[in-house]
This record gives C-alpha cells, sequence and structure tokens, in this order.
C-alpha cells in the first residue's frame, strides 16, 4: 500500500508585512550579505545545515591539532545574536520551486521576496568512490575524522611495533596527501611538523620522526594559482621538511591498504593507511537543482552562471555568491573561490538589496573583485606571499599571514584564543588537542582473505577515474 504524499508546512513568522530575504549558507559570502542587511525593515532568513559559520582557511589546523574548533568556528545564533531583524533556522535545503518562489526542505517550503544561495563548495573526488578512504577537509566534521586518523596511525605503529609486526609500521607511519594547492600544501607540512617537532618526543621506541608523507599533485609545480617564485619557495621548503612532492603524478586508485600513482616513470603503488583528499572541489548539488530548474548552462565545476551584479539571467529576485557562483571578470577569467571573493561578493548583494528594500534603485556598478593578494604557510614559521608582482616568504611572510587570518575570524574570542594557540605552538612546539575522540574513524574492511585480494588486485591493477 502506497503512503500518501507529505505535506509540506509553510515557515511561520511574526514579521508579515515585510519582505523577505532568505539567505541559503552561512559561510564567508551568506554571513556577509546577511551582515549588510543589518538594520533595514525586512525578514531576513538564514538557512544553514549547520549551526555554525567555519573559517575554512585553518581547517587543516584542527586537523592537526594546532587549533580547536571554537577557534574557527562560532554559533551563527552568537554571530547575529544583536541582528533583531534575522532569524537562523538549521534546515537542509533540497530544492527551489522557481514559479512559486519557495525554498524547499525536508519538512517546510519557505517562501521568498529575494533569494540568496551561498551554499559553497564540496570535496570532488571526480567520479570516484574514495570518500570512505580518503577524507576530505570542507567542514568540522571532516577535520575531526582528518585528525582521528592521522594521530591513530601513530598509536597504530606504535601497537604493530608491540605485536612485533614491524613490516606494518611503515604503512601506518605513511600519510598521502593528494593535491597541492594551499589545503594540501599546508595539511603535509603540518602532518610532517607534528611527527618531528611535536610527538617524536612522546614516542620513546617508535621513530615517529621518520614518517613519510607524500604530496601528491597532478600538474608540474606545487601551489599553481600562485607565482612561480611562490611555487619553488614552498616546494624547497616542504623538501627541507622531508615532505616528498610528486608533481606530474595522478592517483589512479585508493584502498584500505595504499594508492596507486601514475606518473612520469610508470605506476608506483605506496603502501599507507591514512589518505587525505586536498585536489579538487564541486558545487554544492544544490547548484544543480537551480541550473536544472532556470535551464541555466552549467559552469565550471559545476557552478551557477551569473551576471555582473550577481543575478541569475531573468531572475532579478534571485542572487548566487561565493564558491557556488561562476563569476566573468573582464579579462575573461573567473572569480576565484576564495574567502575575500566570497566576502566581496556578499557585500555587494547585501548593499543592492538594502536599497531595493529602502525603495531605492540598485546601483548600475558591476561587481567587481578586488584581488588582495594569495597567501599560504607551509609549517611553523614559514609562510609565501603574492601581492600583484610583490613576493614574499619565510618568517615575515608567517607573520602576515597570521595576522591577515586572525583579522578574517569571525569575532574577537576566536582571534585570541588562535593567537594564543599560535605563539603556543611556535614557542613550546605543542598543540592544543591532540585527542582520538572520534570513534569508528577508519572504514569498515572486509575480512583478511579479502583484504589481501583487494590489495593485490590494487597493486596489479590501473582504474583510472571516471
Amino acid at each position: 500500500m502506497f503512503g500518501t504524499p507529505q505535506v509540506k508546512q509553510t515557515f511561520q513568522s511574526t514579521r508579515t508585512g515585510r519582505p523577505r530575504v532568505v539567505v541559503v549558507g552561512g559561510g564567508f559570502g551568506g554571513v556577509s550579505c546577511a551582515r549588510m542587511l543589518h538594520g533595514v525593515d525586512a525578514e531576513i532568513v538564514l538557512l544553514d545545515r549547520s549551526n555554525h559559520t567555519l573559517f575554512q582557511p585553518l581547517l587543516y589546523q584542527v586537523a592537526t591539532g594546532v587549533l580547536d574548533d571554537s577557534s574557527i568556528a562560532a554559533p551563527l545564533r552568537r554571530v547575529f545574536g544583536s541582528q533583531r531583524n534575522l532569524t537562523v533556522v538549521k534546515f537542509e535545503v533540497e530544492g527551489f520551486d522557481f514559479d512559486r518562489r519557495l525554498v524547499i526542505t525536508e519538512d517546510f517550503e519557505i517562501p521568498w521576496d529575494h533569494l540568496v544561495l551561498a551554499a559553497g563548495v564540496r570535496t570532488n573526488y571526480y567520479g570516484n568512490q574514495w570518500e570512505d578512504v580518503a577524507p576530505g577537509l570542507k567542514t568540522l566534521e571532516d577535520a575531526h575524522m582528518v585528525r582521528a586518523r592521522v594521530l591513530d596511525a601513530f598509536e597504530e605503529a606504535e601497537v604493530s611495533r608491540v605485536r612485533g609486526q614491524t613490516d606494518l609500521v611503515p604503512e601506518w607511519l605513511t600519510f598521502v596527501v593528494v593535491g597541492a594547492g594551499a589545503t594540501g600544501v599546508e595539511v603535509s607540512g603540518a602532518i610532517k611538523q607534528l611527527a618531528v617537532d611535536r610527538l617524536a618526543r612522546e614516542f620513546h621506541e617508535l621513530k615517529v620522526s621518520n614518517a613519510r608523507v607524500i604530496l601528491v599533485e597532478g600538474g608540474d609545480r606545487v601551489l599553481s594559482t600562485m607565482s612561480r617564485r611562490s611555487s619553488d619557495s614552498a616546494a624547497a621548503t616542504l623538501a627541507a621538511y622531508g615532505v616528498e612532492v610528486r608533481t606530474n603524478t595522478k592517483v589512479m586508485e585508493v584502498g584500505h591498504e595504499g594508492v596507486r600513482l601514475s606518473g612520469a616513470n610508470g605506476d608506483d603503488f605506496i603502501p599507507a593507511r591514512t589518505v587525505i583528499w586536498a585536489a579538487g572541489v564541486s558545487a554544492s548539488p544544490l547548484a544543480k537543482s537551480m541550473i536544472d530548474g532556470l535551464g541555466l548552462t552549467c559552469g565550471p565545476q559545476g557552478t551557477i552562471p551569473v551576471g555582473d551584479d550577481l543575478t541569475v539571467a531573468g531572475r532579478d529576485d534571485i542572487r548566487v555568491i561565493g564558491d557556488i557562483a561562476c563569476v566573468i571578470q573582464p579579462d575573461g577569467t573567473t572569480v576565484p573561490g576564495v574567502a575575500p571573493a566570497a566576502i566581496q561578493m556578499g557585500a555587494h548583494a547585501g548593499k543592492a538589496l538594502r536599497r531595493i528594500i529602502r525603495g531605492r534603485t540598485p546601483s548600475s556598478k558591476p561587481f567587481r573583485y578586488r584581488d588582495k593578494g594569495a597567501l599560504a604557510t607551509i609549517g611553523r614559521g614559514h609562510a609565501v606571499l603574492d601581492i600583484g608582482r610583490f613576493h614574499l616568504s619565510g618568517f615575515l611572510g608567517w607573520i602576515i599571514w597570521a595576522v591577515v587570518h586572525i583579522w578574517f575570524l569571525i569575532n574577537f574570542r576566536s582571534r585570541v584564543m588562535a593567537m594564543a594557540a599560535w605563539v603556543w605552538a611556535y614557542v613550546v612546539q605543542d598543540g592544543v588537542n591532540e585527542l582520538i575522540t572520534k570513534e569508528n574513524h577508519r572504514p569498515v574492511q572486509a575480512d583478511d582473505d579479502l583484504n589481501r585480494e583487494s590489495s593485490a588486485a590494487l597493486q596489479s591493477s590501473v582504474v583510472p577515474p571516471r
């Protein structure tokens, strides 16, 4: 017997008679837009599946125990505690009804007068089912998973040593990081420093300083979006730390017991129990919902093409901002998916909506991304910086990196905690959270016989990404 379709409830509000702006996503873009609407005579509804906003560029430091969660995340209700015209609702958006102007969640239909989509991106595995064996770094949950696997790898190496299974020790002490963008470079350097500077003195018999960290990049250099000087400086620093950098190398398969690579010298199987994926992103599934629903042409990585006022073609009630938006600049390039761009888009959209709600014509000034430079840190006390043609690296670059990241953190409490943690890490060479608190952090494997068959097959075959 078939059940009757569930009737969704209509979102209830006490602010009747006011225009409603629905902002989907509580990241950099969504928060920036909502803040711009502080004090306007409208109802602002901010939807997010999490109760917090997150400073994603520092997730790798949570994943390696340098920072705690509250240093890079803050509850959305606290962020908007003084904004009386805004309601935060913890909903996961499923799609849209564009004819009736409704945001669809599991239980509710939320009408909008203006919609701002700032749903962001997710880890891109390019059609491969590797999420369980190679977690990415996009959420706090991801960071907890990576931290548990990294720290547990050292513990399992010690267990193997105690049991006399010395052949397993190198597998547990081998870490493969896929993708040499900013996240990959930063997390690979952080793992090596975790082993050498912090854990080496805590394991008395196990030589954890010999931990092998391999950074895999399909292109010809690390930090390909930065200058050649920054790329070369980062590669040299990683090499000095002991990180193995493999460029022009593709990942052909990832399994429980290692990865198969294909490079200039042929195929190579690396036994490794911990793999971290930092090789790319794709737009939130909500992008496809909007593209299909409005008959749009899909942008790169599934992003949504928007005009220079950030509206979707033919719909002046819908704006798309942040990483999920494809914005073409005057020189023909797209606005990069970085935090400053999302913040600037959010501010631009918020200002336009503020003028509309107050009965004024939106500014005709198109959105133009102001590139304020690019930064990446490589371990403790070393970073690279590009601002136009200006390049800086080393300790001074790290100081600037720290100041910039402190500035962009969401509130004063987070800034103080991050500064204290960095001073502690730099002076004492210690982290603030090296606890394994997440259970079942490794995927369930089949029985030993199947594992051996799977491993043998993995080492003898190449399965290209689909």
